[in-house]
Formats: structure tokens, sequence, C-alpha cells
């Protein structure tokens, strides 16, 4: 991995040094083959434009300057952000979670296990005291390009929890429930990671704190559950977050770099002082007033934003490219027009004369 990281480094940097780009155009720009160019592109002063395909909904992203996988749409959000949307938009945008909350709309049945129960009971199942208060952390694939970065100053995200639960035992009146991804135990064995989250994490700690419980990714405890008892629930990029969200409820994001960050309705953490402040006033709190037993709920402008930003990102940022199905090019001659029109539109945005929605339009 080394070799073919540092190979590709040298020879995309005397590329670029002998073609000077004003553009370059290239895949993920987050795994070790292609972050040079991504990487490199103040040094050299070109715009780049990445792409990502989102296998389990087929679909495509376009972002320049950014890495697509995030589907980051800071640079454009003061434009978009107080858009009105109509009540068919809102119904539309709430049903295609919904669906994906049920396992219906993705490739692989990764919630085939989890019991949908609305009376299951969480407190029991893990052994929950009801009177402090509930910590929940949603944890993405280990493998995940998503979220490799997001993390707590210099942490990633693996490092980030390993340093919550490390510190969990100086909140005696928090219960730290740490949630894998139901997808490490239900993807195909060949997209499965080599080792568990949960693994890793138990390896760093022989001796968890009294406090921090940790869910398999094969544990039936619905993760939507969870948060419904959660004081606060904590994330780095998972769509969960966004879900939850829509429930009108707040979330706190740590690293703050997920495209629901920093759009004025998530508490984003970006230190490890205000971790630890955030802890330690949640643990106080509960000492002084009791456990609140759910989420805070929105305001109305926040409500509004989140709908906006969940309708952009499924349904005008994430396209369909009729000429592509499953990574497979299909450029028969009644798409040809459609393959036209999407790549003026790509060209358009490139030298920033359009934004990145709705390109294949």
């Amino acid at each position: 991995i080394y070799c073919s990281v540092s190979e590709s480094y040298y020879s995309i940097k005397e590329s670029l040094k002998k073609y000077q780009p004003k553009y370059v155009i290239t895949c993920n720009g987050r795994f070790g083959q292609t972050r040079p160019i991504y990487f490199l592109k103040n040094k050299f002063s070109y715009d780049c434009l990445t792409w990502e395909h989102f296998a389990q909904r087929d679909h495509f992203v376009w972002l320049k300057n950014k890495c697509a996988v995030d589907q980051d749409i800071s640079n454009y959000w003061e434009k978009i952000r107080d858009k009105k949307l109509d009540e068919k938009q809102i119904s539309k945008t709430h049903e295609n979670l919904d669906t994906q909350k049920k396992g219906v709309n993705i490739k692989w049945n990764i919630l085939k296990n989890i019991d949908f129960d609305e009376n299951y009971d969480v407190y029991k199942a893990l052994n929950l005291d009801k009177k402090k208060s509930v910590i929940s952390m949603f944890l993405n694939m280990t493998w995940d390009s998503s979220c490799l970065a997001h993390g707590i100053e210099e942490m990633n995200f693996h490092e980030t929890t390993d340093y919550i639960i490390k510190n969990a035992i100086k909140y005696p009146n928090l219960q730290f429930v740490i949630r894998a991804h139901p997808a490490e135990a239900n993807l195909p064995q060949n997209l499965k990671a080599s080792v568990s989250t949960i693994d890793v994490l138990k390896s760093k700690n022989n001796k968890l704190p009294k406090n921090v419980y940790l869910i398999d990714s094969k544990s039936n405890i619905s993760s939507y559950k969870l948060s419904t008892i959660s004081d606060e629930a904590m994330f780095f990029s998972s769509t969960l977050g966004l879900e939850v969200l829509l429930q009108n409820k707040k979330i706190t994001t740590l690293g703050g770099r997920c495209y629901y960050a920093m759009k004025g309705f998530t508490r984003d953490i970006t230190k490890k002082s205000e971790l630890l402040n955030f802890f330690n006033s949640l643990n106080t709190s509960n000492k002084k007033f009791g456990k609140r037993g759910s989420l805070e709920n929105l305001s109305q402008k926040e409500i509004r934003r989140v709908n906006t930003l969940a309708f952009f990102i499924r349904f005008n940022l994430n396209m369909r490219f009729s000429v592509i199905r499953r990574g497979i090019l299909l450029l028969t001659p009644d798409k040809y027009k459609t393959y036209l029109a999407t790549s003026n539109n790509l060209l358009q945005y490139m030298i920033g004369k359009r934004l990145p929605f709705k390109l294949s339009e």
C-alpha cells in the first residue's frame, strides 16, 4: 500500500508540473491512489472535480474542490438554505428516508436482524439505569471513506471513540452506548471489514468502564429505537444522523465534518476540550435535575433548513446517470442525448457557471 501511494503521489506530482492543468477530474479523492490529485490542488492552483458512485442507491455525486463522497455542499449552503420546500417535496424527502430506514430501497438488506417492535425495551436489553442519562454514539463502517477523516482534532473516528471510552469513567451519571454499524455483519463477504469495530475497541480497553455499553453489529437492537431513549445522540457522518434530524431532534456531530454539520441545526464538537466540557455539563445536569429522557427539539427555522438540506442532498445533488447502471456503461443511441446533456452540465459546473444540482437534467 505504501509503495502504491508513494508511486501515485510522485507520478501525479510530475504530471502536474509538466502540464500545469487548470482543471483535474478524479474519483473519490480520499483513497491513497487518488488522494494526491485532490491534496495537491492548492499547491498547483487548479480546480479538482471529484466524483463518487454510491452503490446502495446507484447514484452519482460530483463536487468541485470537495471530496464527493462527503456530499459536502457547504460552499453552496448560503444560496439554498432559505429555499422553501412545498408539502410535496417535504413528503417526498421523508418518505425516501423512511423507506431506507425499513431497508426497502437499499441494495443490501443490512437491517435484516433488527427488531423494529415499538415496544422493544432497550433499557432491559442493555441493563441500563433509567435514572441516568443515555449518551448514544452511532459508528460508521470501519472502511467507510466518508468518515475516515472524521474525528476530533488530530484523532480519526476510531481514536475519537476510544478517547471517549477512556474518559467515560469521569462521568458516572452518564451511560455511553456505542452502536456498531449493522452493515458490518450483513454485507456480502467481500465487503465485510476484516475486524469488527467493537472487537477493536475491546482490544484497546481490556477493562471497560461500567458506564460504557458496546453494541455489536450483529445485535438486533434498533438504532432508531436507541435514539428515541437517548438524552444525546452523537454521529461522525452516518445517514442516521440526518434521519434523526428529520424527526425534528437535535444531534451532536463529532468533528463537525459531515454534510449535515455546521449548518446551524446541529451541535458540532471539534476539540477535545469541547467534548469533555460537554460531558461534564451533562453529568452535572443529570446530578442536579435528573435525565431529560429524549433528544432536544429543533426550532421551526431549524426544521425548515433540515428539510431543505435533506431534499437537496437526496434529490438534487445525488443523480442517476442513465448511461451507467451498477458501474456498467450502457451508452446506447437513445441514451446518447442524456450523456451529452449531463456532460455539458458538468462542464458548466466545473467552470463555475452553475451549481452542482440536477446535473443529469
